[in-house]
Formats: C-alpha cells, sequence, structure tokens
C-alpha cells in the first residue's frame, strides 16, 4: 500500500470515529453556506424582478410637481428627454370603510404609457369610464374586490371595477419622510384623469422617461427642474417606494456577507479543537509516521485535509438547500410586496465562491492545528509521556482561597495549562452570543422602528387635507368639536427640492 493510501485510510478512520463532532462542525457550515447562498440569490433575484418590472410596466425616470405652466416645454428642451407626460396626482379623502383616509389618487388618461397597471382582478381602467382601480396593498387591507363601491372627496360614491398592482406603489410609502406608513392611515386609488381632475383640479405632475433610463440624463433634468421654479422633484433613485426597496436590496446583500462569516468562523474554531485534540492523542502515531519517513510536510498535509474535507461535507449539501431557499424566499418576498414579474435564476459562480469560502476556512483551520503535529522530534513523540513537563500550580490557582474545592481548582487548573482551547472555547462562546444577539437586536429594532414612528415621531390619529380655497379654521373647528378629539395642529406641507452641487435634492 502507498503511503498516500495509507494516510487516506487513516483519515477515513480518524472522521468515523469522531463522528458526532465531524457532523456539529459540518452542520455549522452548512448553515453559513445556505444563509450565505439564501441571502445573496435573494438580492439578485429580487433585483432582477424590479428592474424587470419596470420595464415592462414602463417604470419613469423623472417625477415633477409644480413650476410654471410651461416646465415641460423646458424639460423636453433637455438633452436625453423622450417621453413627457401630464397627470394629476393629489392626496384626498376617501371612504374605503367606516371612515375616510388620506389616499392618494392618481390620473390615468387615454394616452398614459408610463407607470402601467397590472391587473389583479376585475377588469382594466377605462380612461373614459367612470370607474376606479384601488392599488393592491390597499384593496387587501380593507377588504375591497371589484364591485365595490368607495366614496372619494370632490367625487363621491364611486365603482371600484378592478384591483392593481402599479410599479410606483411595490412599497407603499407616501414620500422620503414616511418611508413606513399605517395602512388604516393611507391608500392609493387610480382614476380615469377626467375624474381624477375633478377632485382635485390644479394638481398637476409631470412623469418623464431619458433615453436609455439613464440616471445621469434624469438627474440633469431634475436640475433643469428644480432651476426652473419646480416644487417636489423625485428620481429613480430618490422615488420613495424604490428607495426603500433598494434599502432592502442593500440590507439582504449584508447579510449575505455577516452570517456565514459568523457561522465559518465558528466552524474553524470547532475544527482547530477538533484536530487539536486528535493530534494530541496521536503523537505517538505521528511520531511512528516520522520515523518510517514520512516528511513533516506530509504529515502536516495529511492533518490540514482534515479541515478541507469536514467543511465539505456541509458546504455541498448547502448547495441545494440555498437555492432552493433562496427561491422560496424570493418568491414569498414578491407574492408579499406584490411584485407582477419575478425573476428566479441560478448563479453557478456563486457555488464556486461558496466551495471555496468554506475549503479556505477548513483548510486554514486544520493547517494552524497541523503545526502542532510536527512540532516535536519522532523520538521525543513516541516516548511514553513524551512532551510532558513538570506540573505546577498556576497564578489562578494559587490565587483561589485554601479551601476552594476541586472542581473549581481542576477547571482553574486545566484553563492555563492549555490556553489555546480555553481561548478557542470562549471564542466559540462569543461567536454563539453574536449570532444570537445580532437576531434578537434585528427583531427587536424593527419593532422599536414602528412603536416609534407611530407613538413618539407621527402620533396623529388622522390627517386632514384641506382643498385649495377652504377656510382651514373652519375645518380645524370642526374637527376639534369631533367627540374624542384633544389636539387639532395645522400646518403648511408641500414637496420642494433644493440644488446642491449641480443636483437636484427632494
Amino acid at each position: 500500500m502507498s503511503a498516500r493510501a495509507l494516510l487516506n485510510r487513516k483519515s477515513r478512520r480518524d472522521l468515523r470515529r469522531r463522528r458526532a463532532q465531524v457532523i456539529a462542525v459540518a452542520l455549522t457550515v452548512l448553515i453559513g453556506i445556505a444563509v450565505f447562498l439564501l441571502s445573496a440569490s435573494m438580492a439578485s433575484n429580487l433585483s432582477r424582478s424590479y428592474d424587470l418590472t419596470y420595464e415592462r410596466t414602463a417604470f419613469a425616470d423623472l417625477w415633477v410637481t409644480g413650476g410654471s405652466d410651461d416646465m415641460a416645454s423646458t424639460l423636453a428642451a433637455v438633452d436625453g428627454v423622450e417621453l413627457i407626460e401630464r397627470r394629476t396626482s393629489a392626496e384626498v379623502g376617501v371612504r374605503f370603510a367606516d371612515r375616510p383616509i388620506r389616499t392618494r389618487i392618481v390620473g390615468f388618461g387615454p394616452a398614459t404609457t408610463l407607470n402601467t397597471l397590472v391587473v389583479t382582478a376585475g377588469s382594466d381602467l377605462d380612461p373614459l369610464g367612470d370607474g376606479v382601480i384601488v392599488e393592491q396593498h390597499t384593496a387587501d387591507h380593507f377588504g375591497l374586490d371589484p364591485g365595490a363601491m368607495i366614496d372619494i372627496g370632490g367625487l363621491g360614491p364611486v365603482e371600484v371595477i378592478g384591483i392593481a398592482v402599479s410599479p410606483e406603489w411595490l412599497w407603499v410609502a407616501p414620500s422620503q419622510q414616511e418611508l413606513v406608513v399605517d395602512p388604516d392611515e393611507f391608500g392609493i386609488v387610480f382614476l380615469p384623469e377626467h375624474l381624477a381632475a375633478t377632485a382635485a383640479p390644479e394638481a398637476t405632475q409631470l412623469v418623464v422617461t431619458v433615453t436609455g433610463n439613464d440616471p445621469q440624463l434624469a438627474e440633469s433634468a431634475a436640475a433643469r427642474a428644480v432651476a426652473t421654479g419646480a416644487g417636489e422633484v423625485l428620481t429613480r433613485a430618490t422615488h420613495p417606494s424604490n428607495q426603500a426597496l433598494q434599502g432592502d436590496l442593500e440590507g439582504f446583500e449584508q447579510l449575505s456577507v455577516m452570517f456565514p462569516i459568523l457561522f465559518l468562523a465558528a466552524a474553524g474554531l470547532a475544527t482547530g479543537v477538533l484536530l487539536s485534540r486528535l493530534i494530541a492523542q496521536q503523537r505517538a502515531e505521528i511520531g511512528m509516521l516520522r520515523a518510517n519517513g514520512y516528511t513533516a510536510a506530509a504529515i502536516h498535509r495529511h492533518y490540514a485535509s482534515y479541515g478541507v474535507v469536514v467543511a465539505l461535507l456541509g458546504a455541498l449539501p448547502a448547495l441545494p438547500l440555498g437555492i432552493v431557499g433562496g427561491f422560496a424566499a424570493t418568491q414569498a418576498y414578491t407574492d408579499f410586496l406584490g411584485v407582477p414579474f419575478a425573476s428566479q435564476s441560478v448563479e453557478p459562480s456563486r457555488w464556486i465562491v461558496a466551495i471555496v469560502f468554506a475549503a479556505a476556512v477548513g483548510g486554514m483551520s486544520g493547517a494552524l492545528a497541523a503545526r502542532r503535529a510536527t512540532a516535536v522530534d519522532p523520538a521525543t513523540a513516541m516516548r511514553p509521556g513524551g512532551g510532558a513537563v513538570a506540573g505546577r500550580r498556576s497564578v489562578f490557582e494559587r490565587a483561589l482561597p485554601g479551601r476552594a474545592p476541586t472542581w473549581i481548582r481542576m477547571s482553574v487548573r486545566n484553563i492555563e495549562r492549555a490556553p489555546g482551547r480555553a481561548v478557542t472555547t470562549a471564542l466559540g462562546i462569543v461567536l454563539a452570543l453574536m449570532l444570537t444577539m445580532t437576531a434578537l437586536v434585528l427583531n427587536d429594532t424593527i419593532d422599536n422602528i414602528f412603536a416609534s414612528q407611530f407613538t413618539e415621531t407621527d402620533p396623529r390619529g388622522l390627517v386632514v387635507t384641506v382643498a385649495p380655497g377652504a377656510d382651514v379654521a373652519q375645518v380645524a373647528d370642526a374637527v376639534r368639536a369631533v367627540d374624542g378629539v384633544s389636539v387639532v395642529e395645522s400646518h403648511l406641507e408641500l414637496g420642494a427640492s433644493l440644488l446642491a452641487d449641480g443636483k437636484a435634492r427632494a
């Protein structure tokens, strides 16, 4: 039998005898790699799903509110601007159930081609008709179906003819300042333009596309709009819905790095402890191998390979789990958001990264532990008790009280006499606590964000939008007279943008 075959047989025997430890380390690697593949594939699939939805629904590049009547002509003269459409966009009161709530109404004319709707129930919007379409999140929250009646301020009762998804409202966010909103306090309805203009006269908005959806061209057009007196100007980058979705993607990408590193670091420590104990028990066998002609490099490679094998035992099964998990997570998230066009794909390059990453961690952990295998000369290693040193009381042991229990003395003595093992065990505990605390902190952070948003930052129970020309004081007095109303405050809320370094900032 060749020298290599003998070492391979020894490896299989050692791993089989320590199958419980090997399985524990492999499971840790499996979790780390599966989380990496799940998070990374989810981020890339969601990004492609958003891009596909934006492409098929002709998502605009620029939204301009306010400004002079010739703003459309001003923007048309900007290089790269391809299409400009005018529509009504405003907030009015709409009664979906027992009370009116703040609702964004958006007009659709016969020539509308941008930000098109994907109807999920009922019929499509007739630009010349009298029926309206309710955005899917709003319809789900209030339990609306085609055929229901809603009451729109300035119009009266209208029939809901359909439920639809809009690329502008995949994430329901009224503005950059309200990326999180209570669904009981905000809704979205799409109307024929002639109805929208009646409900909110002079609430005109321009939606613009540029060549190739180029962000630089959109920024140039936005800067021109602000410079010529526009009110609120949004690009894709600053659009509230898209901004929230992109923030989610960044979070998934960060998780795809952070959690796998923690799990693989724990697996690396566990691999080091496993091999350290194995090498300590096989000191005599290592001396015998050295005495029979095995080089130090060969023995070093032999023990270092243990880490690679254990890591691959966990990484290979993680590939299908991560891929399937990524598909399932993407589907669940796109269903939750109502993304109409989901994209699922497999990226083999991520498999290679995962395998190489796991093998590298296992190999380095094994190599560090394997250095001890060749640190003692063969004669000393094969001598009974070889490498032993005279016992002594450690510093910490001498600091213990004279009547300290034996189990405490033994614990303190073993910690100081095996510092490497003590350090790795402590690091493993720290990593476990980090993983636990990270999950708990993320959960608590989300809860605190919602609690802070709706109890401290924005404790409003009702928002009343006053129509242009109405008497604000009279409306405030009427609301104040309602039983249960404690505070009524009036303020002026207008969208505005600034120019900073030649760029528009909402």
